[in-house]
């Protein structure tokens, strides 16, 4: 994928040194191209509509929003006739799409199937297709959970507490829970849960009855001999925390999954 990147100061979807001559030519990669969501838009003298150059740099096919689809192909077409789109390059990205297809089995031919590729079942008749109870299955659930709690990094567990650390906490402890991620399942999820840019706006209830907060959880945990205090912090307001066993302060970046992240100054490495 040609993705939303510079290099050198050249978009991507637009640097033929890279997408042509590098990938395909040196490297001799075989595959196709494929643009990001409208990012030919991005290079210079280009529009979500028409983009010659992305074409002639290398893109094989363009992922278009659908408000601009009828729009680019009128405009490409037209490219193509009027020879501003080589024919070159549009035997080159068929022949790449086409051969993708064919040994994905996407699509067969006699000489295909002399050659032993079979045409594959579409993903509706394959093996597990309508099979709704996989979804949220405990054995999923249980493996999601093992990853989390081996991929946890513990900085530091030398206060003693009321178990003689912090950590593990007892089920009988008395804990305050505060911080802005303590009871939003929607930062607790990355990018691309429920939403492009994650979820953090979202309520607890629509992740399901099956999420839970972090505070649900501790709550939950708690429930037989201890208890868990959900704290809202504003400013000027401290609460007694000499009344608990415990503070778990949950903090935390919003959830993203794009050019939010990214650095506002381009600039070279060195």
């Amino acid at each position: 994928m040609a993705s939303f990147n510079s290099w050198n100061g050249v978009k991507a979807h637009g640097n033929e040194f890279l997408l042509r001559d590098m990938l395909k030519r040196n490297l001799g990669f075989t595959g196709l191209v494929v643009g990001d969501w409208n990012g030919h838009a991005q290079v210079d003298g280009c529009s979500p509509v028409q983009c010659d150059q992305a074409v002639e740099a290398g893109v094989d096919i363009m992922m278009l929003s659908k408000r601009d689809w009828k729009g680019y192909l009128q405009n490409t077409t037209s490219s193509a006739k009027k020879g501003s789109i080589t024919a070159e390059k549009i035997d080159d990205s068929v022949t790449r799409i086409l051969t993708v297809k064919a040994l994905y089995g996407a699509m067969t031919t006699p000489a295909l199937r002399a050659a032993g590729i079979k045409e594959r079942a579409p993903p509706s008749q394959r093996p597990g297709a309508g099979h709704l109870s996989v979804l949220e299955a405990a054995e999923h659930r249980e493996t999601a959970r093992e990853a989390v709690q081996k991929s946890l990094v513990m900085l530091k567990n030398g206060v003693k507490g009321a178990t003689g650390k912090p950590i593990p906490l007892s089920t009988t402890g008395k804990y305050l829970v505060a911080g802005r991620c303590a009871d939003n399942i929607g930062l607790q999820n990355g990018g691309w849960t429920k939403d492009w840019q994650g979820s953090a706006n979202y309520p607890n209830h629509l992740f399901g009855s099956k999420s839970e907060s972090i505070y649900e959880g501790i709550k939950k945990a708690t429930e037989r001999g201890g208890s868990a205090t959900l704290h809202q912090i504003r400013e000027g307001e401290i609460p007694d925390l000499n009344s608990y066993d415990g503070v778990i302060f949950c903090t935390g970046e919003s959830p993203y999954s794009e050019y939010l992240g990214d650095r506002h100054w381009p600039a070279s490495m060195e």
